[in-house]
């Protein structure tokens, strides 16, 4: 949507805008670590109807990698170990649907 109808690169750029710029990071961490780990506890069940308990440490595990790989993935898009530029014409579209960003 965002690149069709306004024209805007949605890139790796596009994405560390959302996890890095304050208030709308608040609203897309959870967003992100839900999805990610919506895929892992999914797993689990699937795990758990297939195998029927026979194998219950991978259904303990599953999500623990779940919370690994979400905050492997979320925390570099954010920022937290390196600066992530973002550019000014993501700031831009950042700016017209969150207007308190400066």
């Amino acid at each position: 949507f965002t690149h069709h109808i306004f024209g805007l690169e949605t890139d790796f750029y596009w994405a560390a805008g959302s996890m890095g710029i304050t208030p709308v990071k608040f609203v897309f961490w959870p967003y992100y670590f839900a999805a990610i780990m919506a895929v892992f506890v999914h797993f689990a069940c699937a795990v758990h109807g297939g195998f029927k308990g026979r194998m219950a440490w991978l259904e303990k595990l599953l999500p623990v990698l779940g919370v690994i790989t979400a905050l492997a993935i979320i925390l570099p898009i954010s920022g937290v170990f390196y600066e992530v530029p973002i550019t000014e014409e993501v700031m831009d579209y950042y700016r017209k649907y969150f207007p308190g960003i400066g």
